[in-house]
């Protein structure tokens, strides 16, 4: 299994092996926020936007991964598919990473052990699939034509934008990479080159 296509991807994360989705401009991030139904949800995107996690790593976190004081997160768990069955298991790119203050403050972080994302009574795989199906592909479909230029990319498309806009607040490269999970430095480049015209770093 390679580290950059851990499961619970859709079929536009498959088709980004082939071409990487375009990072989103903030506008366009704003105007497919602005299309989710709930707070809850557009929490969860915002999540997904500043953690640059895949979805299978973020929908199998619990709330004690976090750190309120420092940010720090875990990652080492991710959902994995096997048939019709999903297994909870340890990640093949395990790493801590720092989350934004603004976005630790909006997460509920009990301490219980209990799992980060809980909406509507649905967490892990469900909700991973209710996302994907309800949430995200409608949002982006109802502003595709007048913000995206008819794309309508998968949920894969805010791993890249979370890379991008690192890159922007000048993170060099290698730190972008190790942040999405990629232990190979040539492997985050060749997925994303588009990084690399504004990210600094060595090359």
């Amino acid at each position: 299994m390679e580290h950059n296509d851990i499961g619970g991807g859709t079929g536009a994360a498959r088709r980004s092996r082939m071409r990487p989705p375009t990072p989103l401009q903030r506008a366009q991030y704003a105007a497919i926020i602005e299309r989710m139904p709930a707070h809850q949800w557009r929490l969860l995107t915002d999540y997904l936007a500043f953690s640059g996690e895949r979805l299978a790593e973020a929908f199998a976190h619990a709330d004690t991964d976090i750190d309120p004081g420092t940010g720090a997160c875990e990652v080492r768990r991710y959902w994995r598919r096997r048939g019709n069955r999903w297994e909870l298991v340890d990640s093949p790119a395990p790493r801590r990473i720092y989350l934004p203050e603004a976005l630790v403050a909006r997460l509920e972080l009990g301490g219980t052990g209990e799992e980060l994302f809980r909406i509507g009574g649905a967490s892990g795989p469900g909700l991973l699939t209710r996302y994907v199906r309800r949430v995200w592909t409608p949002a982006v479909a109802a502003v595709s034509d007048e913000m995206l230029g008819g794309a309508r990319p998968g949920v894969d498309v805010l791993r890249v934008t979370c890379a991008q806009w690192m890159a922007e607040a000048g993170v060099p490269w290698p730190l972008i990479a190790a942040h999405l999970g990629f232990p190979d430095n040539g492997k985050f480049l060749r997925a994303h080159p588009e990084v690399l015209a504004t990210a600094v770093g060595e090359q």
